[in-house]
């Protein structure tokens, strides 16, 4: 599973097939097969390894009131299942105003 986060308004979002874009409207990003995704914006994905995601939502609760951990990780750009597309919208981390 592949995450998209907007680093100017901390947004993260599931990637889709349908495009999908942040709160602030930055950054955004859609798989176009079942592995592979395009992004744009200031943004970095997230990936989670999904065998440890089911192991953790199957897993029983806690008692000292933290949830069950699971495996995520910043996918690099070199990634071959990720490209970035040049957006207008600067890189630099900018706190967006919040409506």
């Amino acid at each position: 599973m592949k995450l998209l986060h907007c680093t100017r308004c901390n947004d993260l979002m599931a990637l889709y097939e349908k495009p999908r874009t942040c709160l602030c409207g930055a950054s955004s990003g859609h798989y176009t097969d079942r592995i592979n995704a395009v992004v744009s914006g200031p943004c970095r994905v997230v990936g989670i390894i999904n065998g440890s995601f089911k192991q953790a939502l199957k897993a029983p609760e806690r008692g000292d009131g933290l949830g069950v951990e699971f495996t995520a990780f910043i996918i690099p750009w070199n990634a071959v299942s990720i490209r970035k597309e040049e957006s207008e919208v600067s890189e630099v981390e900018v706190p967006c105003e919040k409506t």
